[in-house]
């Protein structure tokens, strides 16, 4: 349940279509984008329906299959969107990765596995708050509207998260603040809150780039009567983080090593003993500025060293709402230095990733496929070896 909370934060960056992959309003990508974010807009009223209402397998068949269509038309490996100036390697994967579980809940709608495929749907909507809050840019997303009436039934945290993804973000933070102010008698639990906290934070240190927002926002989290003592905790280090934040000068960064450099040095901080459970705010930092070198340098000789450090960054945000894009980012670091020591590393902490989410009290069952994968990414990362 909880998981399935986490990654209902995130459908419409994929579908949005502006501010993530392309800017040009027109485009074919665009254009295909807002026809997915429309076909998703008719089918969430079928997977949050309202209470006492029948079920209507049929409609929410019609409604997958328009879906499932409209997917089919993304070429998520298309020259068009590699070209564009905000491109991010990880991206395709999490593209692939939303059409995949697209492509899942259709077959299981086939095989009559309703629950299951309303299931999967709902859990793909956590691709994309991660996409389209990654940096500053972006415009919001026009069709949040057809999404008003439909969501009128979602969890609280579902409908925040399609306004963050669509980058109505102003309208986020509104809500999330006043949640954290209302009477006790109102109050959200203590779950929804945290995440809703957490969500905000995201949104004032990656898409604000606001010390001051963040700082409102860490002591409104510590001072509500509402909140669990987890979120007050975050909090307390939250606020400290910030402090040290707005001490630092304002800097401009001419080359891709000047931000990726800074960036090292932002995680360092965090690395520092003790090891703390809340460094949200310097990696988010972190990932925010690397995310922008990406962008503002395509193709850089530091783009794979960039993508490692940007997995490590997100493997302690998985509580915040970006859940598993480490396994992205190390994925891509693989793809993009492939035969290198720096591929070698990153295949060892997908590796170790993806081992942790299999493993439980009876040892670690990795399916076929996924070793098979876990296999070839071995390979594609191991340096030559010498021959004598």
């Amino acid at each position: 349940m909880k998981n399935t909370l986490i990654k209902s934060f995130v459908v419409a960056a994929l579908l949005a279509g502006s501010g993530g992959w392309l800017h040009a309003e027109g485009s074919l990508w665009n254009v295909k984008m807002r026809r997915v974010a429309l076909a998703l807009s008719e089918l969430v009223p079928f997977l949050y329906p309202a209470p006492g209402t029948k079920a209507d397998v049929k409609g929410l068949t019609e409604k997958v299959a328009k879906l499932h269509e409209a997917t089919e038309s993304l070429d998520i490996k298309n020259d068009h969107m590699t070209r564009s100036k905000d491109f991010d390697p990880a991206l395709v994967s999490i593209a692939g990765s939303f059409k995949e579980d697209v492509d899942r809940a259709y077959v299981s709608l086939q095989e009559n596995q309703t629950e299951y495929a309303k299931y999967v749907l709902r859990d793909s909507t956590a691709y994309c708050i991660a996409c389209h809050t990654r940096t500053s840019s972006g415009a919001q997303f026009p069709l949040v509207k057809a999404f008003s009436d439909s969501l009128k039934s979602a969890p609280w945290l579902t409908r925040m998260g399609f306004l963050a993804a669509s980058r109505h973000v102003d309208g986020v933070m509104d809500e999330i603040m006043l949640r954290l102010k209302e009477p006790k008698s109102q109050a959200l639990s203590p779950f929804d809150l945290e995440q809703g906290a957490r969500l905000a934070l995201s949104i004032a240190v990656r898409v604000k780039r606001d010390p001051e927002l963040a700082l409102k926002l860490a002591r409104a989290a510590k001072s509500s009567k509402n909140a669990g003592a987890p979120l007050t905790e975050a909090a307390t280090e939250w606020i400290k983080d910030i402090g040290r934040w707005q001490k630092e000068p304002a800097k401009e960064f001419k080359s891709a090593k000047a931000m990726l450099d800074e960036a090292r040095k932002i995680v360092g901080t965090a690395k520092r003993t003790p090891i703390r459970d809340h460094d949200e705010v310097t990696y988010l930092r972190a990932t925010a500025l690397l995310h922008e070198m990406l962008m503002k340098f395509p193709g850089s000789s530091e783009m794979p060293e960039a993508l490692y450090l940007i997995g490590e960054s997100y493997t302690p945000l998985q509580e915040i709402g970006l859940w598993n894009l480490q396994e992205k980012y190390f994925r891509a670091c693989i793809e993009e230095a492939p035969h290198s020591a720096l591929a070698e590393k990153c295949y060892q902490r997908f590796e170790e990733s993806v081992v942790f989410g299999y493993s439980g009290s009876s040892g670690t069952h990795l399916p076929g496929p996924l070793q098979r994968q876990l296999n070839q990414l071995k390979s594609k990362a191991e340096k030559p070896k010498e021959h004598k």
